[in-house]
């Protein structure tokens, strides 16, 4: 029994190593009281839901929607499903403030006729985005009377 100590503080030791080990699908984001865990800018936002609908990738189509903001020249860049699409945002972040607007938005004309994907209706959220909440991971764009448009996933490229 010279080893008790020694086998107590061993298993004292693996027990505290494994509970600071968590698998990726348990870990959260969400602080206690609901806060954004990701920023708003420089972070890439996946299509999960478009006006109440599910996004689904569908055949035909090359990448999933998505769109990024870039905080230091206040451009917003992304794919709306066969084109690309970009422009200028403004945002105004207060204690009572949440709005979000993009300005100026243009696209690539590519013709992709083996996608039936509807981009006008993804690109028209963008025309009447007026506010915008983030939950942890999750990113809702809002109209003036906060009716929920789309809603959107960060994603972290390694």
């Amino acid at each position: 029994m010279k080893n008790l100590p020694f086998i107590t503080s061993f298993f004292v030791a693996l027990s505290v190593l494994l509970s600071a080990c968590v698998p990726k699908e348990q870990y959260n984001n969400v602080s206690e009281n609901n806060q954004a865990s990701s920023s708003l800018t420089e972070t890439y936002w996946k299509l999960v839901q478009l006006n109440g609908v599910l996004a689904q990738m569908i055949v035909g189509q090359e990448r999933e929607q998505y769109f990024v903001l870039e905080s230091q020249n206040k451009q917003v860049r992304g794919f709306a499903g066969c084109n690309s699409f970009f422009g200028q945002f403004e945002t105004t972040q207060s204690k009572n403030s949440d709005s979000l607007q993009f300005k100026t938005l243009g696209a690539t004309k590519m013709a992709c006729p083996d996608a039936e994907i509807d981009e006008q209706a993804y690109l028209t959220v963008f025309g009447d985005t007026a506010h915008y909440k983030i939950v942890g991971e999750t990113l809702t764009l809002l109209d003036h009377d906060r009716v929920e448009l789309a809603t959107f996933n960060s994603v972290y490229l390694h």
